[in-house]
């Protein structure tokens, strides 16, 4: 094809002919570009089909590859459908089963903890993102159950009004017109605890510890005479004279103090038994003073009877010092160591009606393991 071409060409310039075979002649530089034109333009082809060829042989080898994989595959799942109806694993499979249905109330149960906490979580981060607010009125309310014990149980009216006046002064810090009306009761209460007559209770202890501190001063009681032993007691014959036998017993009577053995017989205060009975009524003071310290109006007023009763059976009764004594603990049973208390309750209730606007939201219960969504 390219004689032909250069044959036609040789035909159409024929001059061009001559030039190039006259002597002297040197062939073109168009003539060796077109050669080399031709040569670049197959060496690319070349390599084309080469990278063709190499890229057909490389999917060619992975389709080979992906057949095998995809064969293997099919025998693994082959292989797999058997071992399924293998009676062993027919046997791990039921087992498997058996321990799921006994597992599933713990994992039941392990979920209802877990919400458990969860709430419990969700209930204190609520109460931590209180604002200030909040943790004041809490404190107020916390003041206000302060006082109301104290006044109830322990009888405390100067603790109950400090506490409750601190409320107050909290309350006032907040500037919420919105208080007015606890703090209106709240100063109502105040004056009410501010208006009692707080009891004398280191008073009454300390004249109950004057009183067994005189204690050795009192007399004992009066022991009847000798000689009056036998002046209510019958003759011994009923007649008017006097025998020697009555004579003579009458004389050694008044000598050696005798008396009838069915005679009434006289208790006499011995000095080791007024020791005793001393360190008795001391105690039974004591026991007294306790009980007025703890405002135990019943306690009180037993021991101060039992002490009563002492002197009256141990003492004379007709000396000034005695009968001084059981006056003053006739006072103290007359004192009155509990007054009326007043209702201290209304403040904290209005703020408790308050205080529910500040409360944190509660979460919703959690469902059950397996209960149906809503």
């Amino acid at each position: 094809m390219m004689n032909e071409q250069n044959h036609q060409d040789v035909t159409a310039n024929p001059g061009n002919k001559a030039g190039a075979n006259a002597p002297g002649h040197k062939p073109g530089r168009s003539d060796n570009a077109s050669k080399k034109g031709y040569g670049g333009l197959l060496a690319v082809i070349i390599v084309l089909l080469v990278v063709l060829g190499l890229a057909g042989f490389g999917y060619y080898r992975q389709y080979l590859a992906l057949h095998a994989q995809q064969n293997q595959v099919s025998e693994l799942q082959k292989t797999i459908r058997g071992l399924d109806n293998h009676p062993t694993v027919v046997e791990l499979k039921q087992r498997v089963l058996d321990q799921d249905s006994k597992l599933e109330p713990a994992l039941a149960d392990q979920n209802a903890r877990i919400a458990a906490l969860q709430q419990a979580f969700e209930v204190t981060q609520n109460l931590i993102n209180r604002d200030q607010r909040g943790w004041v009125l809490a404190e107020i309310e916390y003041l206000m159950r302060l006082a109301v014990v104290r006044l109830r149980l322990v009888h405390d009216i100067k603790g109950a009004t400090e506490a409750l006046i601190v409320a107050d002064e909290r309350l006032g810090d907040l500037a919420d017109p919105a208080m007015l009306e606890v703090r209106e009761v709240l100063t109502n209460e105040i004056t009410a605890l501010k208006s009692l007559n707080a009891p004398d209770v280191e008073g009454v202890g300390l004249q109950l510890m004057s009183i067994s501190n005189r204690l050795y001063l009192l007399p004992p009681a009066k022991k009847p005479a000798a000689n009056q032993l036998l002046e209510n007691e019958p003759p011994l014959v009923e007649s008017g004279e006097e025998s020697f036998l009555q004579r003579t017993w009458s004389k050694l009577a008044r000598l050696v103090g005798l008396r009838r053995s069915n005679a009434p017989a006289v208790t006499a205060v011995l000095q080791a038994e007024l020791y005793y009975v001393e360190q008795k009524l001391r105690l039974e003071l004591e026991y007294a003073r306790q009980a007025a310290l703890r405002l135990d109006k019943e306690a009180l007023n037993r021991h101060l009877n039992e002490a009563r009763s002492l002197i009256d059976e141990h003492y004379d009764r007709d000396n000034q010092q005695v009968i001084t004594l059981r006056a003053e603990l006739a006072a103290l049973q007359e004192a009155d160591l509990i007054p009326a208390l007043p209702n201290i309750s209304d403040s904290l209730r209005k703020l408790r009606e308050l205080q529910q606007k500040y409360q944190p939201r509660t979460p919703l219960e959690p469902k059950p393991v397996g209960a149906p969504q809503s």
